[in-house]
């Protein structure tokens, strides 16, 4: 990771100031580091009580699952069956209007 400023000059007084810029990461330390939040957000998830859910389907034809995110882990859920998710989930589910 490094550290990168760059100088930008102000209309009003036409002067340059110097801002630093967040840290730069490169792709592959940025997918490392999602990467790693993710799966700690998924050993949290799964230490949750579960509870029982039922998406329903909108027609035969309605067989994609039903992505649910959290912190980068996701949860694709069947749907027109019940199965179990962490309670964090069935949150989103219910607040979305999903269940």
């Amino acid at each position: 990771m490094k550290n990168e400023t760059s100088n930008v000059n102000t209309t009003a007084e036409n002067e340059t100031v110097t801002l630093s810029k967040a840290p730069v990461q490169s792709p592959a330390e940025n997918t490392q580091v999602y990467d790693s939040e993710a799966k700690k957000w998924g050993e949290v998830l799964n230490k949750q009580e579960k509870v029982s859910v039922k998406i329903k389907k909108k027609n035969d034809k309605d067989t994609a699952p039903y992505p649910v995110a959290i912190n980068g882990y996701v949860y694709l859920i069947k749907k027109g069956e019940k199965v179990d998710v962490p309670k964090s989930v069935a949150a989103i589910l219910e607040e979305a209007d999903i269940i």
